[in-house]
């Protein structure tokens, strides 16, 4: 665990190269410690290495494949690498596993609407909003499908809760204007 936590530290300080020597080195004393990929993935992805990062994730499934925001992990991998298809199974996945977990369907909303497709985004940006009101993100991607939609009122309807939410968050203003 000592190796874990220093990652841990690494990672939050963004030194992702110490980071993933002790997640290297936790895995070399427990080649089953899935949690350890996990975070050793999110390290990779942090540094822009989607590859190693998608494979520390197939890895950590491998070993539990219960893990639901493992899958949520990935599919944002593959959404970056834009594998919008493979991206939205996994987070499919994760709610299958787990139907209260907000930023998977956030997730796959911004997948459907990369993938153009603005009505399922809606439904899924509608269900983040349902289990967190506060996802102020979720307010302002609604938003742009509705725009894209054409529901201009619900639009700036959403893009000013995101402002009352949060004042100072510039997209919603960009996105409103």
């Amino acid at each position: 665990d000592a190796y874990m936590n220093r990652g841990r530290a690494y990672k939050n300080k963004r030194e992702y190269d110490r980071a993933i020597a002790d997640y290297t080195q936790a895995i070399t004393l427990n080649p089953t410690y899935a949690v350890a990929y996990v975070n050793r993935g999110v390290a990779y992805d942090e540094k822009g290495d989607l590859e190693r990062a998608i494979a520390d994730y197939d890895q950590a499934l491998k070993l539990n494949a219960n893990f639901p925001e493992t899958y949520v992990n990935r599919g944002a991998a593959y959404h970056r690498k834009g594998a919008y298809d493979r991206a939205i199974a996994d987070y499919t996945q994760a709610l299958t596993l787990n139907p209260n977990l907000a930023p998977a369907y956030y997730n796959r909303g911004t997948s459907y609407q990369k993938q153009g497709n603005p009505s399922r985004a809606v439904t899924d940006y509608s269900q983040a909003l349902t289990l967190n009101p506060r996802y102020v993100a979720a307010y302002v991607d609604r938003g742009s499908a509705y725009t894209d939609q054409g529901h201009y009122d619900r639009a700036i309807a959403d893009y000013t809760q995101a402002l009352t939410l949060n004042p100072n968050y510039a997209l919603a203003y960009y996105h409103r204007a």
